[in-house]
């Protein structure tokens, strides 16, 4: 394999990299800040650096966002000789919120891993008070945005120990940056809490994931040893006890068994259907006696704004909501910036809106030119079968089919568990949304696109991120250490392989729209 050299300026660091190296990978294996919201696809023009030498030609669409010629997108432009990188700044971990915290106290620090974005938390072990703290882009994401493709990629060991490794590094940075930041003394965060799926906490913790990948799908270690785990954080203080949330099989992790226990928790403990949706849909139904079902699928990253056209994560400048208001359809922005692309909660309201209008059938095709009258503030073409809200941002129809796999996937598994419980939508008396992307949603919208059963006789509620609060909570308290523990051993497994591609592709189809 060719090796070209890569200077980093303005320190004179030089790097041997493979011909074919994305400029984003470089900066990011040695902490480099480089936005890239809409997680390396050359759509949202953040990832701009000045760069010479050996590249790869720009494309007409890295072009368009890019025109300065020493300027190049990180994501697009690859190593293709020699070359000179300019990056901005050194990492700074991610965005801090703004809070107060009595630096005097003790705390415990929280993480969820998720497969597209971390967060993190502190809880204040006197007060008791919460602190979101921050929300950053999981670094293993190159080698693949969903669970299967990292999977896939540890059959190449160095790849696996990369993915190992990059995610240690960023989260012993984030860890000392929090401890800055907050002024927090040397052994004053006496937990670290990590709750995610079981591939990603195997992946923390250097464990070989190839047996989640491959039939049976056994997952050798469910219970995750402090002394290992503390591993993950180099140079957290030797006081700091570091914990992970058990995982229940391959495929359910502790983000969901900590939902599970925290819910638990809230008193619901019958007749509730729980889901959590990201990259993996993590769900668990309980039946009228406290039974309990579980089973994940894959959603794929649609719903975090990735595998679509122009999505991106919910950051500034993502079209994070769109309605019809007198006939005119209207969106807002995060941040009230200037729209660069579209998250996962605008795609829903967006495409819901045009089933309703009749623009998009049921099917998710298209309806022919005519059929029905466009509303004003968008505009349709139906030729390049396209969705336009702003001239550079817009759903396609192969953004549509995306969030079709993602929602037809969701309805199989969970019609699979009611089958498996025994019982109909309609007994099931509470439902709960887990998840950034729930928190943030419309429930009428999601409810158009058909995600899940009717639940009819139920009352919704949006957990936010549950699998922090677990995480949390796992760390402040031994009774829900022993409650998830207790949960964990008595969830049965749902196998959705069996007939799930049938049940599957019976439920790609929206809900038509009421007459």
């Amino acid at each position: 394999m060719i090796r070209h050299t890569v200077t980093i300026m303005p320190v004179g660091e030089t790097f041997e990299y493979p011909e074919g190296t994305p400029i984003l990978e470089i900066l990011e294996d040695h902490g480099y800040s480089t936005p890239a919201p809409c997680g390396g696809r050359g759509v949202c023009g953040k990832c701009l650096v000045k760069a010479q030498g050996g590249l790869s030609p720009k494309s007409d669409a890295e072009a368009a966002l890019a025109p300065d010629p020493s300027m190049r997108l990180a994501c697009s432009a690859l190593i293709a000789g020699d070359a000179v990188i300019y990056p901005v700044k050194k990492r700074s971990g991610c965005r801090m919120d703004r809070h107060e915290l009595n630096a005097g106290s003790e705390f415990c620090m929280a993480f969820d891993i998720g497969t597209t974005s971390i967060q993190a938390s502190l809880v204040d072990r006197i007060s008791a008070r919460r602190y979101d703290i921050c929300s950053f882009l999981n670094p293993q994401r190159r080698f693949g945005h969903d669970v299967i493709s990292r999977i896939a990629a540890c059959a190449d060991e160095k790849a696996a120990a990369a993915m190992t490794s990059l995610l240690r590094q960023e989260l012993s940075d984030v860890h000392r940056e929090i401890t800055s930041r907050f002024k927090i003394r040397p052994g004053a965060v006496r937990e670290i809490v990590f709750s995610g799926n079981t591939t990603m906490i195997y992946l923390l913790l250097g464990l070989d994931v190839r047996g989640l990948g491959a039939f049976p799908y056994r997952a050798r270690v469910l219970d995750f040893d402090p002394a290992t785990v503390r591993k993950a954080v180099p140079g957290s203080h030797e006081k700091t006890v570091v914990r992970a949330l058990p995982a229940a099989s391959a495929f359910l992790g502790g983000d969901l068994v900590g939902g599970l226990a925290f819910v638990h928790h809230l008193g619901h403990d019958r007749s509730v259907f729980f889901i959590d949706i990201g990259t993996n849909g993590e769900m668990f139904l309980r039946d009228g006696e406290g039974g309990i079902y579980a089973a994940s699928c894959a959603m794929g990253p649609a719903l975090e704004g990735m595998n679509i056209e122009c999505g991106m994560t919910a950051d500034p400048g993502a079209v994070d909501h769109v309605c019809v208001t007198d006939g005119h359809v209207r969106f807002s922005v995060i941040d009230n910036a200037q729209p660069t692309g579209i998250s996962g909660t605008g795609i829903v309201d967006l495409i819901a809106i045009m089933i309703r209008a009749g623009i998009v059938a049921p099917d998710g095709s298209f309806s022919p030119p005519g059929t029905a009258p466009v509303p004003d503030g968008i505009s349709v073409d139906h030729g390049a079968k396209k969705i336009v809200l702003t001239p550079n941002v817009f759903v396609s129809q192969k953004d549509i089919r995306n969030v079709q796999l993602a929602k037809g996937a969701s309805l199989a598994a969970a019609e699979m568990l009611l089958d498996e419980a025994k019982i109909t939508a309609d007994r099931i008396e509470n439902v709960f949304i887990a998840g950034a992307f729930g928190e943030h949603l419309d429930l009428d919208n999601f409810a158009q696109l058909k995600f899940l059963p009717g639940f009819s006789s139920a009352r919704w509620h949006f957990l936010g991120n549950t699998s922090l609060r677990a995480a949390e909570e796992y760390g402040m308290s031994q009774d829900f250490r022993a409650l998830a523990a207790r949960l964990r051993d008595s969830i049965k497994v749902v196998d959705l392989h069996d007939k799930f591609n049938d049940r599957f592709l019976r439920s790609l189809d929206f809900a038509p729209a009421q007459k």
